[in-house]
């Protein structure tokens, strides 16, 4: 398979569906990484709206290649019983959709800004992995991969602790974000030499040194070279998710102190205007790579 596989973040155009649906196609894109619709997590909604939601995009010729869930951003301290009931939910919705992939985290730690997994209680490291071999074990049941995103604040927020996690947990698979990366303080580039092996897709969000998020290809990230090396590996499936402005639960994906991302260096009039802009860059990427889509 010489094309690449690109899907989208598509909440991030608009909440309705329809309007998810506008974007993508206007785009050229036919996968979506599915969050939400019409306002609702797809983690927190009714089986009978998923099966609504999953006609109407094959009506459209729309595939879901994964779900891009909240599971695992909650406090590594908090309850674990009413987390699984989420993932049951989500990994039924999944199979209605025909996603092969669930987007998951590793937990909140309590001192989010440790970068060293030797300097967190071996207690809470133990914790991580206890809960995410129980989470993979769950999705095998369905044949769902769950695949794990760094993320600032959380167990996996470095190379070391993301490769901790998968030489402990190996059912689990990778989720690689550079800018995620730059935003915990960590070389995109130092990272993509340690996870390399253990990346199934890439998600495409740059962002300059100071942790503002950019449109692909004008941050710090190194997203050209990361891109071609994952290509020359064999990796095909990428997910555009822009984060060039504020849209509708945005809020939701961050913890409280983080709720601002660094957003505003490039300005946008509206979301779609925004989603456009991310679409096109990534473009000029995989064009000046000679990478087919």
């Amino acid at each position: 398979m010489d094309r690449a596989i690109i899907s989208a973040f598509s909440d991030e155009a608009g909440e309705p569906l329809e309007a998810q649906m506008a974007a993508l196609i206007r785009n050229g894109i036919h996968g979506m990484e599915i969050r939400a619709a019409d306002g609702v997590n797809i983690s927190d909604m009714p089986a009978a709206k998923v099966r609504e939601i999953h006609k109407i995009l094959c009506e459209k010729g729309i595939f879901v290649w994964s779900v891009g869930s909240p599971i695992g951003k909650i406090s590594v301290t908090d309850a674990f019983g009413p987390h699984t009931e989420k993932l049951e939910r989500t990994l039924e919705a999944a199979c209605i959709l025909g996603a092969e992939n669930i987007r998951i985290f590793s937990f909140y730690m309590p001192e989010p800004d440790s970068m060293d997994a030797r300097s967190l209680p071996e207690s809470l490291r133990d914790t991580v992995m206890e809960r995410l071999s129980v989470m993979a074990d769950k999705a095998k049941q369905y044949g769902i991969t769950l695949c794990h995103e760094n993320e600032k604040g959380i167990y996996g927020q470095s190379a070391a602790q993301c490769a901790d996690i998968a030489e402990a947990v190996p059912d689990i698979a990778h989720v690689f974000d550079p800018a995620n990366y730059i935003q915990s303080g960590e070389d995109p580039a130092y990272a993509w030499k340690t996870m390399a092996g253990h990346v199934k897709y890439i998600h495409i969000k740059d962002a300059l040194k100071d942790g503002r998020v950019v449109p692909a290809g004008r941050g710090d990230c190194g997203l050209k070279e990361i891109i071609s090396a994952f290509y020359a590996l064999g990796g095909r499936h990428m997910t555009l998710e822009p984060h060039l402005c504020v849209f509708g639960g945005f809020r939701e994906l961050e913890r409280e102190d983080d709720a601002a991302l660094k957003i505003g260096t490039y300005e946008y009039k509206t979301q779609d205007d925004a989603f456009d802009a991310a679409a096109e860059a990534l473009s000029d990427i995989l064009q000046d790579l000679k990478i087919r889509y």
